[in-house]
């Protein structure tokens, strides 16, 4: 029923029960750049940069999904709760593609020198991403 619900929600088919709306995220400012954990993510170039200095371009995909965890640092986000937060408002997207996102994601995000990885899973609820995460203008 969750899945129908979050289907409808998307959209934006109204429906008899009170549902929390949350509207499509506002893509990042061109000069932010936030900094998380060694790692630089300049949001303007959608390039994220590594603690050794190496520069890996990102998908516009992986684009809004790193700034949808980078806005939300320490906070497990359901799939749905992502779908909803990365798509824009009338695509389709269906609830497997957002976890061969996050999977694509991670993989850029890998840092051989940490023992833990920056996104985590946590099995039943969602993801989360594991740094704290600063702010600035680039």
């Amino acid at each position: 029923m969750a899945r129908l619900h979050s289907v409808l929600r998307r959209r934006g088919v109204q429906q008899d029960r009170q549902v929390d709306v949350t509207p499509a995220a506002v893509p990042p400012a061109a000069d932010v750049r936030y900094v998380f954990a060694g790692w630089a993510y300049d949001a303007g170039a959608n390039v994220l940069s590594r603690p050794d200095g190496s520069r890996v371009k990102l998908s516009t995909a992986e684009g809004r999904l790193l700034h949808v965890f980078l806005m939300h640092p320490h906070t497990v986000l359901a799939r749905d709760r992502l779908i909803d937060l990365v798509t824009r408002p009338g695509a389709e997207v269906y609830d497997r593609s957002i976890d061969r996102q996050v999977s694509r994601l991670r993989l850029k995000l890998t840092d051989p020198t940490r023992d833990t990885d920056l996104l985590r899973t946590v099995w039943g609820d969602g993801y989360v991403l594991s740094a704290d995460v600063t702010c600035a203008g680039s």
